[in-house]
């Protein structure tokens, strides 16, 4: 082989190749080229789910809150209609319970003593602004003389949130621990109190400690205490 022939595929050999080096280079930078392209798309979609997930979530927490609150409001409106209205034993277990009193006074007497302690509270929790006494008086066929020239003595006077009181409700019974001396009753009493134009202005609830006695065959109310522990 002549020297020129061998130049001439030396030469050839050389341009193949640096035209597969070139064609390397193109088809590699192509690649790069896709890949960069397909990246926003996957960036996008991917926040796009990111951004789903975020809304889910605030729209999930949005819900818990929401309910949350609705659970708040409705255990703050049970928390308030308890306060309003402090539980009290039903008349009925109250004046129905099994009696101490029995085994040392006749039933006739715990009865006619028990109406004598219900009317004198009823009586005297009725107070009217426009005859600030009058409530004292009634009390005066149920009271002992001391007690009635005690209770005279004492001169209620109106405000302007009680100008007069009437009792709703009064449940009578008997102490924890009764004695055998005298009949001794327990009077809760659930009130109203009302301004001078009638308006309610507040609800009010007493409990009486009322101490009974036999007087000339009738029971009459010998001294009473007012909301003390017993």
């Amino acid at each position: 082989m002549s020297p020129k022939t061998k130049n001439m595929i030396v030469y050839s050999v050389m341009v193949v190749v640096i035209a597969l080096f070139i064609y390397a280079i193109f088809v590699g930078n192509h690649i790069k080229q896709e890949e960069k392209a397909e990246e926003p798309e996957a960036g996008l979609a991917g926040g796009k789910s990111q951004s789903q997930a975020i809304r889910q979530y605030e729209a999930d927490d949005e819900y818990t809150q929401e309910n949350k609150n609705k659970e708040t409001k409705k255990d703050s409106i049970v928390e308030q209609h308890g306060s309003l209205d402090i539980e009290m034993p039903k008349a009925e277990t109250l004046e129905n319970s099994e009696s101490e009193y029995a085994d040392h006074f006749s039933k006739e007497d715990i009865e006619k003593s028990r109406k004598t302690a219900r009317r004198f509270v009823k009586n005297l929790y009725a107070f009217n602004g426009d005859e600030a006494m009058a409530h004292v008086k009634s009390t005066k066929p149920l009271s002992t003389a001391d007690l009635y020239q005690a209770l005279m003595e004492q001169t209620p006077r109106p405000t302007a949130a009680t100008y007069k009181k009437e009792a709703a409700s009064l449940n009578v019974y008997e102490p924890y621990d009764p004695g055998q001396e005298q009949l001794i009753w327990n009077v809760q009493v659930k009130g109203y109190d009302f301004d001078k134009n009638g308006d309610k202005t507040a609800v009010e609830r007493q409990v009486y400690t009322i101490k009974t006695t036999k007087v000339e065959g009738a029971f009459k109310v010998k001294n009473y205490t007012l909301n003390a522990p017993f």
